[in-house]
Parts: C-alpha cells; sequence; structure tokens
C-alpha cells in the first residue's frame, strides 16, 4: 500500500499510540510507519549533505515506489519547516 499524505499528517509515533482513535489506527500499519521515518531518515541525510549520490538515487526511486506526490510533499514541506523553525 502506497504512503498518502492523509498517512503522513501523523508524524508522533508515539502519541498517536496513546492518543489515535481507532479508524485512524486502522489506517496506519507498522509498514506505513517503517516506510515513513525511512523516508524522513533518508531525506535528512541527503539534505545535511552526508549520503553519496548513489544514496539519494536509490532512496529517491524507494520513495517514488512507497509514496504519493502528495505524501513526498507533505514530508518536505513538515522537514523544510522543521529546518526554519531550529
Amino acid at each position: 500500500m502506497m504512503i498518502s499524505a492523509e498517512k503522513v499528517k501523523y508524524r508522533d509515533s508515539d502519541l498517536f499510540a496513546r492518543a489515535g482513535a481507532l479508524h485512524e489506527k486502522a489506517l496506519l500499519t507498522a509498514h506505513d510507519w517503517e516506510a515513513i521515518e525511512s523516508i524522513v531518515q533518508n531525506c535528512l541525510l541527503i539534505g545535511k549533505g552526508l549520503a553519496s549520490v548513489a544514496f539519494a538515487k536509490a532512496a529517491a526511486e524507494n520513495a517514488t515506489r512507497m509514496a504519493t506526490a502528495g505524501a513526498m510533499k507533505s514530508i518536505y514541506t513538515f522537514l523544510l519547516n522543521s529546518k526554519n523553525n531550529s
């Protein structure tokens, strides 16, 4: 299943596990959480210049397979806002 913008809006897995509604919890699987966290971590590594060109290319291809364009936009927006607020 693809990671959608709807799934990406839940960024805090601990808070989600404690306070998420049942219908929200049905939306996300452990695989979804893993995929979202992997994409975010890869974006951070690439953005900080800590990844090789080959890694960046593979990460981009993997993200394209796992997430919709809307989800990627949400992730990038979140990362940019986090960077600007720190």
